[in-house]
């Protein structure tokens, strides 16, 4: 549609917000205000194109509003297929500041060197993105702690247990805290894009990232991020059933699938496992307050009323999970009928998100 605009002379756009329930309008702005962040070498946003303003719903009433007719009837009106437009007889100067700086960012890289003498060329690949949004030229930081410091934590705990491991795992396990990933997956799409390790030899990887579940109760649920996919799904139902946890749909509509670290690997044709569990009790409400009012937010801090039982149980799932890949004879593999069954390192392109 603005393509269309913007080919009919369209000049400038004034958009009112629409988003989540869980997502309020100064959350969206201050969302959008933020910088962009891109890889290095990455074709440059344009800049000649129509600047585009986001307003509340109070704004447009503002603007909108004629005698008779509010914003909210006239945003009815439209959604029912009858003209609205018309010419308000107001001016509005935009004047749009941008300000490239070039940076450097680095994932952090660990490897344990497995044990057998010919599997230890391939490798289980553990993930947890160590970045926030920085601090805002305010001053405000965004700490991150539930996205993703304690991902962070369990990649560390999972890393003493595997060092100190006698024997090691047949494989050999390569731990990445990639930066980037609120910005696009960067960090590990760069490592993807430049691998320490033939991708061809990469067996798995598992990643953990997500907004705290795990530290409101003692875990009880891991969700099923399509692990039917691959032979992982084999492994995780047997860890499960150790744990005594219960493996559950997602029913978030596939968003989350596409949203961290684990779907680069995916798109790589690499077999991955994205761990999001929780308590046994319905988290739905606390979790969406939780979208609500910390969900990327500087007050995302450590809370004096988490449960570090469940964030303990993800870590030894995680472990155990990686040790019996790690382990196991063959690779895993992608199911027949997978839409992901592609030979890893491919460079073809992902299936279309459902």
């Amino acid at each position: 549609m603005f393509k269309r605009l913007i080919g009919k002379g369209a000049v400038g756009f004034v958009v009112t917000y629409g988003g989540r329930a869980t997502v309020s309008f100064s959350f969206a702005a201050d969302h959008l205000s933020r910088r962009l962040v891109s890889l290095a070498g990455a074709p440059q946003r344009p800049l000649k194109v129509p600047s585009v303003v986001l307003i509340s719903d109070g704004t447009a009433q503002e603007i909108l509003a004629t005698k008779g007719s509010t914003f909210a009837q006239l945003k009815q009106m439209a959604q029912a297929g009858k003209f609205v437009s018309r010419d308000l007889n107001r001016q509005a100067t935009i004047s749009p500041s941008v300000k490239r700086e070039e940076g450097v960012g680095s994932n952090v890289i660990g490897v344990i060197e497995g044990s057998d003498a010919k599997l230890k060329n391939e490798a289980v690949i553990c993930t947890a993105h160590y970045d926030a949004f920085g601090i805002r030229d305010d001053g405000m930081m965004y700490p991150g702690a539930a996205d993703n410091a304690l991902g962070v934590g369990k990649l560390f705990a999972m890393a003493e247990v595997f060092v100190r491991m006698t024997p090691r795992p047949r494989r050999s396990i390569v731990f990445i805290a990639p930066t980037g990933e609120e910005y696009g997956d960067l960090g590990s799409k760069y490592w993807l894009q430049h691998p320490n390790w033939p991708l061809e030899k990469v067996a798995a990887n598992i990643t953990y990232d997500g907004i705290g579940t795990d530290v409101w109760g003692k875990l009880a649920f891991i969700l099923d991020f399509n692990f039917k996919d691959s032979d992982l799904n084999e492994v995780v139902k047997g860890v499960g059933a150790a744990f005594n946890v219960e493996i559950v749909p997602d029913t978030s509509g596939e968003e989350v699938f596409y949203r961290s670290d684990h779907y680069s690997f995916i798109k790589k044709g690499v077999p991955a496992l994205l761990l999001i569990g929780g308590p046994g009790e319905d988290i739905s409400q606390r979790a969406e307050q939780f979208l609500t009012t910390h969900y990327h937010m500087p007050i995302d801090i450590v809370q004096p009323d988490w449960n570090w039982e469940g964030a303990r149980m993800l870590a030894a799932f995680g472990l155990i999970t990686g040790m019996r890949i790690a382990n196991q004879e063959a690779m895993p593999a992608w199911k027949a009928d997978s839409p992901y069954n592609l030979p890893r390192g491919a460079n073809s392109p992902p299936p279309a998100k459902q």
